[in-house]
């Protein structure tokens, strides 16, 4: 019986051990390092979302209402949504 080796699904981050709330917090923070300018509009959004519930794995499905119901601009939530896959890449290994 041969082995296949497959890489974890990302979106389950309970399953991988990881805590998705740290993931998230993560996240926003290599936004941040990215572009320092948005450091406020980014720690605002951090606090609506974890305020909100959220983890890393439910932002990609929040729609820009969602967004605009927590008082996250338009701006800040395309880059929330745009760039996750980038970070899974680049700091998580994810090809």
């Amino acid at each position: 019986m041969a082995v296949v080796a497959t890489k974890p699904d990302f979106s389950d981050s309970f399953a991988e051990g990881h805590d998705p709330v740290e993931r998230l917090i993560a996240y926003i923070s290599w936004l941040i390092a990215k572009s320092p300018m948005q450091a406020f509009a980014m720690c605002c959004a951090k606090e609506s979302l974890l305020e909100e519930g959220h983890i890393f794995k439910t932002i990609e499905n929040l729609s820009n209402a969602d967004f605009l119901e927590m008082n996250i601009k338009s701006g800040t939530a395309m880059q929330l949504r745009d760039y996750i896959e980038l970070f899974k890449t680049k700091m998580l290994n994810y090809a």
